[in-house]
């Protein structure tokens, strides 16, 4: 049974993989505008987590967290950093009203600004310092190159040098799994050797190892445990160490109150998927899950890099709730007839499909999200 929300639990939104060009109407190569997608995928988050009242401009809070969980940019320009931070800087209430001209101007800012919590994809490592700028700008968290940051979420604090104070039972961990050293020509990724050892510090210390109540969320790029088959072409492309850093996350205590300890949150598939405990070589006290891209899908299966025509942009809504539960719900966009006039939409030339096509496509897909969006707790 999902737990009652109360003031003490914590919204967070996930997105990922958003692949946006410097210019916000071009066409990817998968015959989406991302810019566009994105900025659609941002109004329904903030239209169903926000309420109306949110969305004319009150100030009521709509979420704490907007968690990006890499790939940012898809052609490592540093305009694609500034378009994000143009999504999330202006109030849902403005974006009627915007001209083509204005539509970099659009989404989220109210008297209760998330904190945006971003790390880094492989789709980022060339572009990574002008990554780094922006998030100082904009005051962005984003781990340390090559590292992670460790992140109260209860105080919104920076846990450093054994500094956890113990409000509240979750803990963000925020790795970044880029491999900086192949100049963004490495599609998998690795957690640095020291990295690994640090955290394995930090998780072994007394205020984590025996608090029975304490939670990690894990926020990556790369994913230990890859989808699909044994033929799938992600089988190589994923976390390269996974072993070494799965067993750097300690068990929980004996007295612990969750047998799942750390939710593994992450990108870079383009598709939705869950890891529970023992699954595929996870640890018991682990349970892995992704997020759907913002703009084009994968299909997990496939033996190359094979677009799913039949799976919408999508973003996670996740609860941290305050007796340790967490709620995961993926929400996809089904508004396709008013979408098909932003043009966010157009026909693939690879694709070799016509408008209504592809329209048809999605149309199937919306009736299956209609049927039931898929939800994951994690309570043991």
């Amino acid at each position: 049974m999902a737990s009652m929300s109360s003031s003490s639990d914590l919204r967070l939104v996930q997105i990922t993989d958003t692949h946006l060009l410097q210019d916000p109407s071009d066409v990817s190569r998968h015959g989406i505008r991302a810019f566009e997608s994105l900025r659609e995928v941002l109004w329904l988050s903030c239209s169903e987590l926000g309420g109306d009242s949110h969305l004319d401009g009150d100030s009521s809070p709509s979420f704490d967290f907007l968690i990006h969980t890499g790939d940012v940019s898809g052609d490592d320009s540093s305009s694609s950093y500034e378009l994000l931070a143009s999504l999330i800087k202006v109030k849902a209430s403005q974006l009627e009203s915007l001209s083509k001209q204005q539509e970099q101007q659009a989404l989220v800012e109210n008297s209760h600004r998330p904190v945006v919590v971003i790390t880094p994809g492989n789709h980022d490592v060339v572009s990574y310092e002008s990554l780094q700028e922006v998030a100082h700008t904009h005051k962005w968290t984003i781990p340390p190159k090559a590292s992670f940051r460790l992140l109260n979420p209860h105080k919104n604090k920076n846990i450093r040098d054994g500094d956890d104070d113990g409000d509240g039972p979750w803990r963000i961990l925020i790795i970044d799994t880029a491999k900086h050293d192949a100049n963004g020509d490495a599609v998998h990724g690795d957690v640095s050797h020291e990295a690994i050892e640090a955290m394995r510090s930090v998780l072994s210390e007394d205020t984590h190892a025996r608090n029975p109540s304490r939670r990690f969320l894990v926020v990556m790029h790369h994913p230990p445990i890859p989808p699909g088959n044994e033929r799938s072409v992600w089988n190589k492309q994923c976390l390269a160490n996974a072993d070494e850093f799965l067993n750097s996350l300690p068990p929980p205590p004996e007295n612990a109150t969750h047998s799942v300890r750390y939710i593994l949150l992450h990108g870079h598939t383009h598709s939705l998927y869950t890891r529970v405990g023992t699954d595929d070589g996870l640890p018991a006290w682990c349970a892995q899950r992704s997020c759907p891209s913002t703009c084009h899908q994968y299909l997990e299966d496939a033996e190359t890099f094979t677009c799913d025509r039949g799976a919408l942009p999508a973003y996670q809504q996740i609860t941290l709730h305050a007796d340790g539960m967490c709620t995961m719900r993926v929400r996809r966009l089904d508004e396709l007839s008013e979408r098909a006039q932003t043009g966010a939409y157009v026909t693939a030339e690879e694709d070799s499909l016509d408008a209504n096509s592809l329209m048809a496509a999605f149309a199937k897909a919306s009736e299956v999200q209609q049927s039931g969006s898929p939800v994951t707790h994690f309570r043991v």
